[in-house]
């Protein structure tokens, strides 16, 4: 198992790890290409390992295929076309509305985008994200034994609904690490068995569920 990248309690790291002119190099791509670029993932939660990528995702104003993943080294691409990253915005997407409301001062590049808050769309996403996750943790915990991707799902489940619950109480994600200490607990549990991950974040899962409909009404 890979060893923790920080403590659990340290802040982050650099606001920007990789300038645009080598994301621009590494993609081939003229800047006049490219709409935006942001930090994604584990490196913008705080809770990177070792081992983690740097992911990003970037807009282009073409991209004939669509959700293209381009790996280079430790560095990962999600590439979008303006329209289609357009549409996740609207349908209040994870990773769209995380890229939205990142801090500018880590956003690589940006673009105006056209967006205002339905938190009927929003409850319908983060609702169905959130539930795959935990869905997926079983699977991949119980049945086919990859552990660091069942945990991971896992704490995917956990923090999507934070994160719901923070855009429709809030307008915006305010807290991008609010859900660390899940991470920290997950990641370090020495158990196989997911009767006991079951038995100690169904509960949580569920009053998450429960606190992001609240504020979330349809």
């Amino acid at each position: 198992m890979a060893k923790c990248h920080r403590t659990r309690h340290q802040v982050l790291g650099k606001l920007v790890t990789q300038s645009l002119q080598t994301i621009l190099t590494l993609l081939k791509k003229q800047d006049t290409q490219v709409l935006a670029v942001y930090p994604y993932g584990s490196h913008v939660y705080g809770t990177n390992l070792e081992d983690s990528d740097e992911d990003f995702i970037v807009v282009l104003k073409h991209n004939p295929n669509k959700h293209d993943i381009l790996d280079v080294g430790s560095l990962s691409f999600v590439l979008h076309d303006q329209q289609s990253f357009q549409r996740g915005l609207w349908a209040h997407e994870a990773y769209a509305l995380e890229c939205y409301f990142l801090d500018p001062r880590r956003k690589i590049k940006d673009f105006v985008w056209d967006f205002s808050l339905d938190k009927r769309a929003l409850r319908e996403s983060i609702a169905q994200k959130a539930s795959h996750s935990f869905v997926k943790a079983k699977k991949k915990i119980e049945v086919e034994a990859d552990f660091k991707r069942g945990k991971k799902s896992l704490f995917h489940s956990l923090r999507l609904l934070n994160f719901g619950t923070q855009v429709a109480r809030d307008g915006k994600i305010t807290n991008y690490t609010a859900a660390n200490d899940w991470w920290w607990e997950i990641w370090t549990n020495p158990s196989t068995s997911w009767v006991d991950y079951q038995k100690v974040y169904r509960p949580i899962y569920n009053g998450l569920c429960t606190g992001f409909r609240e504020v979330c009404t349809k």
